[in-house]
């Protein structure tokens, strides 16, 4: 099954190599978005995903398309998030800027003076 998440790129580790077969295997971790408290999760890059994370920055914000995968071994249970796809989210929109001094004050006053009566609590 595939899930998609997004977040901020926070690491790139080096590809390894295991074993005789030369297996390879890279690993990233990203920062997640929608979260009270910072959460990073580790992801896993291997087969055709070890290199989707090359030309992207640290710090970029990316959408990962990722699957879980479980196993037992030696009577221990082990998860991994392996990366199927990965792409940066462009951030170049337009924002909204902070209210001003004199927007909050109007707010302020407006809420305060009872204009607001038909408020159902």
């Amino acid at each position: 099954m595939k899930y998609t998440i997004t977040g901020y790129l926070k690491e790139k580790k080096p590809i390894l190599t295991y074993g005789s077969k030369g297996f390879q295997k890279g690993e990233i971790w990203v920062e997640i978005d929608g979260t009270q408290y910072p959460q990073t999760l580790s992801f896993a890059l291997i087969r055709g995903s070890l290199t989707v994370a090359d030309k992207v920055e640290v710090g970029s914000h990316i959408s990962i398309d990722f699957e879980i995968t479980g196993r037992i071994w030696q009577d221990r249970c082990y998860n991994e998030l392996v990366v199927l796809d990965l792409s940066v989210i462009n951030d170049e929109a337009p924002s909204e800027s902070a209210p001003s001094e004199e927007d909050i004050d109007r707010l302020y006053e407006e809420i305060n003076s009872g204009s607001n009566a038909n408020v159902p609590f």
